[in-house]
C-alpha cells in the first residue's frame, strides 16, 4: 500500500541541532516527537520513491524544500539593478531616469509553450480506429493483483501512423460471380456500399481540382506522379473528370463572385508594367528578344481571356 505523502515540518538548523542535543540527552520537550516522527516518516517515504525509480529530482526537490512561488531576481534583484549608496550616484544618472521606458511592443514577446510536435487534436481530418483491449474489459477483475477492478480511462492512449499514398489512391474490388452448370444464370455479389456508383468519386475530383487550380500542379505532372506510384491517370482523363464536376462549383465561383464585388478596394496586377518597365525604352525595338517575349505573352494572356469569355457565352 503506498504510504501518503507527510507533512512538511519547516525547522531551522539551529532548532534541528537543538532537537538532536536534547535527543542525546533523553530531555525531550513537547513537541519533539511529532517533530522526529514527521522527520522518520519523510525518510521512509523517500525511500519507497527512490525504491520504485519513478521519482525526478524536480519532484523530491518540491517534496523536500516546497514549490517555490517566486522567482530569486523577483526577490534579490536583477544584475546591475542593486541601488548604489548615497553621494555615489554616477553624474549620467538623471539622464538614464529620463530615458524613455519600453513600450509594450518593444517588449519581446513570451516563449508559447510546447514543444513544436503536432498532437492527436492536430490532426482533425485523420481516421481514427478505437482499439479494445484483447482479454479486459471494465469491470474485469485485476488480473495483476486479484483484488480491484479495471476501469476505462477517460484519456484512451493515442499512436499517431502517417502514411503515403497517391494523391488520388484507387481500390478494386472484386466482386464474385457464380453461374449454375445447367441453365447458365450468373449470380453476382452484391458490392459494399463503399464502393459508390461511378468510378470517380467526388473526393478525387475534388483533389485533382485543388491540385491544378489552387496549388498549380499540371495535369501532366500529376499523370507522371500517378504513373510512378502505379495508379494511372491520365492529364486527358484528368481534365474530363474536373469538367464534368465544373458545374457543381458554379454556385461557389458566382457567389464568390458576388461577395467580391461588395468590397471597398480593387487590387490588380503590375505584371504588365513590370514587364515592360524592365526593357530599357531604347531596347524597345522589334528586334529585341524580350520584347517579342512580351508581346507573346500578352497576345497569349488576352487569347485565354477572350476564350474564357466565349466559354461563359
Amino acid at each position: 500500500m503506498k504510504n501518503p505523502a507527510p507533512e512538511i515540518i519547516e525547522m531551522a538548523p539551529s532548532e534541528f541541532e537543538e532537537l538532536l542535543r536534547r535527543a542525546e540527552q533523553g530531555a525531550f520537550k513537547e513537541g519533539d516527537h511529532a517533530k522526529i516522527g514527521g522527520v522518520l516518516k519523510a525518510y521512509l517515504y523517500v525511500l519507497e520513491l527512490l525504491d520504485k525509480k519513478s521519482t525526478s529530482i524536480d519532484r523530491l526537490r518540491k517534496l523536500l524544500f516546497g514549490a517555490t512561488t517566486e522567482k530569486t531576481a523577483d526577490v534579490l534583484g536583477r544584475e546591475g539593478s542593486t541601488p548604489a549608496p548615497k553621494g555615489d550616484q554616477a553624474p549620467n544618472a538623471d539622464a538614464d531616469a529620463s530615458a524613455p521606458a519600453p513600450t509594450a511592443g518593444e517588449e519581446k514577446a513570451p516563449k508559447k509553450p510546447g514543444h513544436g510536435r503536432n498532437g492527436a487534436d492536430d490532426y482533425p481530418g485523420a481516421t481514427r480506429v478505437k482499439v479494445i483491449h484483447q482479454s479486459l474489459k471494465p469491470g474485469d477483475a485485476c488480473p495483476e493483483c486479484g483484488r480491484g477492478k479495471a476501469y476505462e480511462m477517460a484519456d484512451p492512449g493515442v499512436l499517431i501512423r502517417l502514411i503515403g499514398q497517391p494523391p488520388v489512391a484507387a481500390t478494386i474490388y472484386e466482386i464474385q460471380k457464380l453461374r449454375c452448370n445447367l441453365c447458365g444464370v450468373v449470380f453476382t455479389a452484391t458490392p459494399p456500399a463503399e464502393a459508390g456508383a461511378k468510378k470517380y468519386d467526388a473526393s478525387a475530383v475534388s483533389i485533382i481540382a485543388m491540385l491544378k487550380y489552387g496549388l498549380g500542379l499540371p495535369f501532366n505532372r500529376l499523370d507522371r506522379l500517378q504513373d510512378d506510384l502505379e495508379i494511372p491517370l491520365p492529364a486527358s482523363t484528368q481534365w474530363e473528370i474536373v469538367s464534368a464536376g465544373a458545374p457543381a462549383f458554379e454556385p461557389i465561383h458566382d457567389e464568390l463572385i458576388r461577395q467580391a464585388a461588395q468590397g471597398d478596394k480593387v487590387s490588380t496586377s503590375r505584371m504588365t508594367t513590370t514587364a515592360a518597365s524592365a526593357i530599357r525604352p531604347s531596347a524597345r525595338g522589334s528586334s529585341h528578344p524580350a520584347w517579342w517575349r512580351f508581346q507573346e505573352v500578352r497576345r497569349s494572356r488576352c487569347s485565354s481571356a477572350v476564350r474564357g469569355m466565349r466559354a461563359k457565352i
